[in-house]
């Protein structure tokens, strides 16, 4: 609960993985996979026209963003290989490796979202920390005030079951306050004048009175959030590299691609097939 105000709710609240799209078409082609790999056991013949819908619905996404970034100007994408290799396999019969690629990418790209997701989940996490309202003192008067209309040296209330509405120092007043949402310290802190406090934490059970010393855009948890915020943002070297490399690769790939297709049964007559099998590999 916040100083004089209530818990606010969440800034987003994503559905779990299995109500998005991603994750229903992710589990529509693996119900299609499996449901294809028990039928080849039994009845073979029926298995191709399984795998093949299992390869169609996960390759859907997959060649709308492959179109979309050829439109927009990046023909060249892990998109447009994937695209080019499922759609190839399909055509030459070869449906069950089509639909293992296809949903090996997906549930890749699903992942990816997961993890986004918590990461966000964690900023939202961190934000709730801040209560809504603080109790500012002035003179005798008390009266509550967004958190961000305080500023440094504003004397401010902190009764019992409150959070801390933003960094500063005791003044008067004894009592233990719980840092663990903020610090991970697991046991209550005994705080006394002179005593720093940090936003976001619990005061226990006596009633304290705090020097505000760092406005709310410049409190700990508002550190915190920019800094995880900066971290995401922020490319890897390794990541940089790849991204780099892939502008090459891509195009490199597709023509190595092609020369395998062709050359060897225009060179040395070899059988198409093949080469159009080993090309789409």
């Amino acid at each position: 609960a916040g100083a004089g105000g209530t818990r606010r709710s969440p800034m987003s609240a994503a559905p779990a993985w299995w109500r998005q799209a991603r994750g229903r078409l992710v589990i529509g082609t693996g119900v299609l996979l499996a449901a294809s790999f028990l039928i080849s056991q039994l009845a073979p013949a029926w298995s191709t026209w399984l795998y093949t819908a299992a390869a169609l619905l996960g390759l859907i996404p997959i060649v709308r963003r492959a179109y979309a970034g050829a439109t927009m100007g990046t023909p060249f994408s892990i998109e447009t290989l994937m695209s080019i290799a499922a759609v190839g396999a399909i055509i030459i019969g070869a449906a069950p490796e089509a639909a293992v690629v296809v949903f090996l990418f997906a549930t890749g790209e699903l992942l990816e979202g997961i993890a986004a997701s918590r990461a966000r989940a964690g900023i939202e996490a961190l934000m709730e920390l801040v209560p809504r309202t603080a109790k500012r003192m002035n003179g005798s008067t008390i009266e509550t005030v967004p958190v961000e209309d305080l500023v440094p040296c504003d004397l401010v209330m902190v009764r019992p079951g409150d959070r801390v509405p933003s960094d500063g120092e005791v003044r008067e007043g004894q009592s233990d306050v719980n840092e663990a949402p903020v610090t991970g310290e697991s046991v209550p802190v005994p705080k006394q004048p002179g005593s720093p406090v940090f936003a976001g934490s619990i005061n226990a059970d006596g009633e304290l009175k705090v020097i505000i010393s760092r406005a709310v855009a410049d409190n700990t948890i508002s550190r915190i959030i920019r800094a995880v915020e900066e971290a995401q943002a922020q490319k890897a070297p390794i990541a940089r590299f790849i991204d780099g490399f892939s502008r090459w690769y891509t195009p490199a790939a597709i023509v190595l691609a092609l020369v395998v297709v062709i050359g060897p049964p225009l060179l040395w007559n070899a059988d198409w097939s093949t080469w159009v099998y080993r090309g789409l590999a």
